[in-house]
């Protein structure tokens, strides 16, 4: 009897521990994912980099826009060699699995924003409702809310569900191409702060360090 008391003591030790491992690993993979904008221009090159300008990423895919359609077009073609140039960039996790931070890159024909002068104001915190329906999803975001809502019977509740879905993520699309990034302690989206460069959240910068 003690000696199964022990297992089960045992056991369950472990499972905070495990848990620990996998938010750790998570986190990582979420950094390392968002490093792929910083180093997109040294990538790909000056000339390239002059005719594209990164959007944002999520769920490891990067969006860019080109000044044209001809560059979407040729950049499509190259794609698989950026992507594998991009990723050999960033690097793999340390013990984790070797699996790629950018598994696609969606090249869209946008133009490109001006480039931002230093006495303009911060971006707004929150999207109005033209800049939300404009969102993209790609098909593996929309793949994801159909699957999450798969499970309810009710063909009226599912179609309720399905809408707010979409709008959370397409609000979460529209704050990575707006400068949001995943906060090193909890991997919530945080939103971009003056003459800050520090990876947390308000809520976790306000806890005492590790």
């Amino acid at each position: 009897m003690r000696g199964g008391g022990k297992r089960r003591m045992g056991v369950s030790a472990v499972g905070p521990l495990v848990q620990a491992g996998l938010s750790g690993l998570q986190i990582e993979a979420k950094i390392r994912e968002h490093t792929a904008p910083l180093v997109w221009a040294e990538v790909v090159g000056p000339q390239v980099a002059g005719a594209t300008e990164v959007l944002g990423i999520s769920n490891g895919i990067l969006r860019v826009a080109t000044k044209s359609a001809v560059w979407s077009q040729e950049l499509t073609f190259y794609k698989a060699d950026i992507l594998r140039r991009l990723n050999a960039r960033i690097g793999t996790p340390l013990g984790g699995p070797r699996e790629a931070a950018v598994k696609d890159i969606l090249f869209q024909n946008r133009g490109l924003r001006k480039k931002q002068e230093a006495a303009e104001p911060p971006p707004p915190l929150t999207p109005t409702r033209e800049e939300l329906d404009d969102v993209e999803l790609s098909p593996g975001e929309m793949a994801t809310v159909e699957a999450s809502i798969a499970i309810i019977g009710d063909e009226e509740l599912r179609a309720r569900m399905r809408r707010v879905r979409l709008a959370d993520a397409r609000m979460r699309t529209w704050r990575l191409d707006n400068g949001w990034i995943p906060c090193s302690r909890c991997g919530d989206l945080a939103p971009p702060a003056a003459n800050s460069t520090e990876a947390a959240c308000p809520r976790c910068r306000a806890l005492p360090p590790r």
